[in-house]
């Protein structure tokens, strides 16, 4: 892309030079060339190709994406008995556990809870709200 601005550039001067001088290029002069050059360079950065609109917005369209935060995975329980187990997950900031209910905060490297028979037991990973979303139950 900046060989072909770079080329448009050169093109865009000779023309010029050869609009100022008549066509006549024996008679060109410093100065003049020095005022064609700087409308020639003031036109391009004013003006912006659809090539380079798309890029921009497709740029702009991926930062969006990445800015946007990720939902963590509910964790998988497994009941053995009576203890739960699950798997940690260090994109969380903590576990969130329900017992009956009663909701109790967990660290994230908490893997296990023993649990009293008849209790009804869920569990969701916390995210820091920026980064990542809590997830599901």
């Amino acid at each position: 892309m900046k060989k072909f601005l770079c080329l448009l550039l050169v093109i865009a001067l000779i023309a010029s030079t050869m609009v100022a001088c008549d066509g006549n290029l024996q008679d060109t002069t410093h100065e003049s060339s020095s005022v064609s050059t700087e409308e020639t360079i003031e036109k391009p950065s004013e003006q912006t190709t659809e090539a380079e609109t798309t890029e921009t917005e497709t740029t702009e369209t991926e930062t969006a994406e990445k800015l946007q935060p990720q939902k963590l995975s509910a964790p998988v329980v497994v009941l053995d008995g009576s203890v739960a187990t699950w798997e940690s997950d260090p994109l969380a900031d903590r576990f969130e556990i329900s017992l009956d209910g009663e909701l109790k905060y967990l660290e994230n490297t908490v893997t296990s809870r023993k649990l009293d028979e008849g209790v009804s037991f869920k569990i969701r990973a916390i995210g820091d709200g920026i980064n990542y979303l809590t997830s599901d139950w």
